[in-house]
């Protein structure tokens, strides 16, 4: 690396005069594009007292912050000693030098770390499962989105309920293992509904599965942007109850899409409907949850999806796969039932 410097340096500096200050920052060492400190001098011994006829320290271009300061305080200091540099100087210089380099190669490390979430002891649900899948879901959530339909006051309070009972919802003040989010109260911004908030609500949280119930238009952007940032698919499940988004975007942003035959396809060519139910949609969620603790991880690829969905749904109800009106074409993980 030193070499790749050298055409750089003032002629007359020969690599073995270098004194090369080097770590690592945000896990890149300094060099190159980064930015890297050389203390470059000529040595004259003079018995115990160190005198160098020429100290340049050359800065590279992209340097980080810390390190810019760094430099600016290494040169007050040999300003102050008219840059006739002794033992003294030398010593404050790299003294100063090595605090900042230490600072920044162990930021990463020292820095603290976000307290994972621990799963709440009173969660009647979760202090049931055993300790591997206890293990699993250590610092990690499961997202709830309430859309249209399932977005009132009343249904809100007794799901918030029924998952705080369960599984804890998390909080400012508790911990918990759901976290639960309302469209639109929770997805404004300045004052508008912006459904793209969904994945600066999730950033950097650690997942065990995603449900929404209700999609509104647009709810298959922030999921694509989640996927796209995974690297093309997601290490968790994503359920889709009863969408009102882009049915095709639906189904290509979740692992199964199911609606009820009664309005399932009005529902989806309508901004907003009250979808009517004669079923428990909290033993609805309830399962989904279930399924997605049982999980730890994505839907298998080679999963019988008729069947997985038809344990969610329960042996009262007979699921279908959903077919398109217009083109006949019959949908892989798209289910209704009645």
């Amino acid at each position: 690396m030193l070499n790749s410097v050298i055409p750089m340096l003032r002629q007359g500096l020969a690599t073995a005069d270098c004194l090369k200050l080097r770590c690592k920052y945000n896990d890149h060492t300094l060099g190159g594009k980064d930015g890297i400190f050389f203390l470059l001098f000529r040595q004259r011994c003079a018995a115990l007292d160190f005198t160098y006829s020429r100290f340049h320290v050359q800065r590279l271009l992209h340097v980080p912050k810390t390190c810019r300061i760094c430099y600016s305080i290494c040169m007050k200091i040999f300003s102050a000693f008219n840059h006739q540099i002794t033992v003294k100087a030398l010593t404050l210089t790299v003294a100063v030098g090595a605090l900042f380099a230490f600072q920044d190669c162990n930021r990463q490390q020292t820095a603290p770390k976000a307290p994972e979430t621990p799963l709440p002891a009173t969660a009647q649900k979760l202090s049931r499962i055993d300790d591997e899948t206890k293990a699993f879901l250590d610092g990690k959530h499961i997202c709830v989105v309430l859309g249209y339909g399932y977005n009132d006051e009343s249904f809100v309070e007794k799901s918030r309920l029924m998952l705080d009972r369960d599984y804890g919802v998390e909080t400012a003040e508790n911990a918990g293992l759901i976290l639960l989010y309302v469209y639109p109260d929770d997805f404004d911004v300045g004052g508008k509904t912006r459904i793209s908030k969904l994945t600066s609500l999730l950033d950097e949280r650690k997942l065990a599965g995603i449900l929404i119930l209700g999609a509104p238009e647009g709810m298959n952007i922030p999921l694509a942007k989640l996927q796209d940032a995974a690297g093309g698919s997601l290490p968790y499940p994503v359920f889709s109850l009863f969408t009102q988004d882009d049915v095709l975007a639906s189904e290509a942003t979740a692992d199964f899409v199911l609606d009820y035959a009664q309005g399932g396809e009005t529902a989806a060519l309508q901004e907003e409907v009250e979808v009517t139910q004669d079923f428990d949609a909290d033993t609805l969620i309830s399962n989904s949850i279930q399924e997605m603790i049982s999980l730890k991880g994505a839907v298998s690829p080679d999963t019988n999806l008729l069947t997985f969905v038809q344990d969610i749904v329960g042996k009262n109800r007979a699921i279908s796969h959903y077919t398109d009106v217009e083109s006949g074409i019959q949908a892989a993980n798209h289910f209704i039932f009645q």
